[in-house]
């Protein structure tokens, strides 16, 4: 599982800035528990920022105070346009990281491979 935490100014319905994007990485079950998910939403937002914003799915739909308290921070599920747009810019960060953690493992699980010997005609030939 990959979380990013995007720290944005917003205002009206856009986001007038991205100031930083943190990533937490954790392996998990195919489909991870409330507590993990928490747990790692966590570890990944910075404690000096404004109010964790998620949509209500990605917390199985729980309380918004059942969330504040297992995240350990101010939260709040969207409710503007412009919370919405943050919280797509961090699915998609969230994307990119977990394609770039499955690349690097598909690459470090290779066998390493050597070069092809070269044919014997492609040798001779000029």
């Amino acid at each position: 599982m990959v979380c990013a935490a995007v720290s944005t100014s917003v205002t009206g319905d856009h986001v007038d800035e991205v100031s930083s994007i943190d990533y937490e990485v954790r392996d998990t079950p195919e489909d991870p528990t409330f507590e993990v998910v928490a747990e790692t939403v966590a570890a990944a937002a910075p404690d000096d920022r404004g109010p964790v914003v998620a949509e209500r799915g990605e917390f199985y739909g729980e309380p918004d105070w059942i969330v504040e308290g297992a995240v350990g921070a101010e939260f709040k599920y969207v409710e503007t346009i412009s919370e919405r747009k943050a919280v797509q810019i961090a699915h998609h960060a969230a994307y990119a990281g977990r394609n770039l953690v499955q690349a690097t493992r598909r690459n470090t699980t290779d066998e390493p491979h050597e070069e092809p010997a070269k044919d014997d005609r492609e040798a001779g030939s000029r």
